[in-house]
């Protein structure tokens, strides 16, 4: 998992997003911009793949698939962003830091056992390996 960090020109940080295994570093590239807003800060051991920009580039303005999956993460991201602000914005220490545990479990569950827990919705549901089932509080 990887934390997408703003700074202010006082050196003051907040968390604007997190990329785990669903997702990728690099959206203002695919963007076509040369600056990326924030800092990327690796929170927990994982395997990741490097490409260079302009293969990355070249393979997304072909189309298909992949140029079809990278916006559509890119704008999961957007709305991540959004929610992470109005969370700050709205929402007290206590909620904020439910939240956060929260996406680091999840992108944590995600990591590790191919499960993703969507804590979001209600009632929780769950989905292992693609099937999707309501999860069971007691």
């Amino acid at each position: 998992m990887a934390s997408l960090v703003a700074i202010t020109e006082h050196g003051q940080t907040i968390e604007i997003a997190t990329v785990g295994s669903e997702g990728f570093i690099g959206v203002p590239i695919v963007h076509a911009v040369g600056i990326t807003p924030y800092r990327v800060i690796v929170q927990m051991p994982t395997e990741a793949a490097r490409i260079e920009p302009h293969h990355l580039i070249d393979q997304f303005n072909r189309g298909g698939k992949l140029r079809e999956l990278l916006s559509h993460y890119a704008h999961v991201l957007e709305i991540q962003m959004i929610q992470s602000l109005v969370c700050h914005l709205f929402h007290n220490v206590s909620q904020r830091l439910c939240r956060y545990l929260l996406v680091t479990a999840n992108s944590a569950l995600m990591m590790s056992s191919g499960t993703t827990y969507l804590f979001q919705t209600s009632p929780p549901r769950v989905i292992m390996n693609g099937d999707e089932r309501i999860h069971q509080t007691h």
